[in-house]
């Protein structure tokens, strides 16, 4: 159970991840563009709007998978010094 809600979790926060990547994408897209397609409230192509969200989530889960072999199978933890 914990480790679902772990995977949940840095699935969540990888979306998020990519809804600010997604910002800095189209504030910096809108800032050299000279000519600007509007459609849907959004500058950047289709492709990518909806992208980004679904890498954030593979990202997310992958980065979960990965935080939770190093902290509970590997055991490693930071140790103060």
């Amino acid at each position: 159970m914990k480790k679902v809600f772990y995977l949940i979790l840095f699935t969540i926060l990888g979306i998020l991840f990519s809804f600010i990547a997604h910002a800095v994408i189209e504030i910096l897209y809108l800032k050299y563009a000279t000519h600007v397609n509007w459609s849907g409230g959004c500058a950047l192509p289709d492709w990518l709007k909806y992208g980004l969200p679904i890498l954030g989530a593979i990202g997310g889960f992958l980065l979960g998978r990965i935080g939770w072999r190093i902290v509970y199978v590997e055991k490693r933890r930071l140790k103060n010094k």
